[in-house]
């Protein structure tokens, strides 16, 4: 079985498009549709998932805009982020406080490190839904530590994008 994950790096404003976020420009949301859609008939794209739970869904939308795009497409989806009861079991601290003494480096550095724990949940779930080639959509900032530990779980990687933006 050929286990490929195409990946694609976003600030989440484009997966959430919500009044949380600041405003996007007009046209963006599309933008991002069309891009998804050209990504996944290109690489001929069995199922999407992304970093993202169903709890992370406020009164203001009921479905992510990754999930409104993978039905849009016929295209089986997943949020493959862990509650934060099932990260705790992976060792994930909810709220991590500066110690006192230690540098801001050096709590960013715990704060990741932490952080990271959570995409070992997203591999367990992108196994589990087993549909491949796989399109991945998560924060930039997880590209490359997420792309190693999905090689070091012997499926294949492809970055399509470290970050993607839309262009005004």
């Amino acid at each position: 079985m050929n286990r490929t994950v195409y990946l694609i790096g976003i600030d989440h404003k484009y997966q959430h498009n919500s009044v949380f976020y600041r405003k996007l420009p007009v046209g963006a949301i599309e933008a991002f549709e069309d891009y998804i859609s050209t990504v996944c008939s290109k690489n001929g794209i069995e199922a999407i998932g992304e970093d993202f739970h169903q709890s992370d869904l406020k009164k203001d939308r009921k479905m992510s805009t990754t999930k409104k795009i993978a039905i849009k497409l016929k295209k089986c989806h997943k949020y493959c982020s862990l509650s934060d009861e099932e990260a705790l079991k992976l060792g994930w601290q909810p709220t991590l406080s500066q110690r006192r003494g230690e540098s801001a480096d050096k709590f960013d550095e715990r704060d990741w490190q932490n952080d990271k724990i959570r995409e070992k949940g997203w591999v367990q779930n992108i196994l589990a839904l087993n549909k491949w080639p796989l399109l991945f959509i998560c924060g930039s900032k997880h590209i490359s530590s997420f792309s190693e530990l999905l090689e070091n779980s012997s499926i294949r990687v492809h970055i399509i994008h470290e970050n993607w933006e839309h262009n005004e």
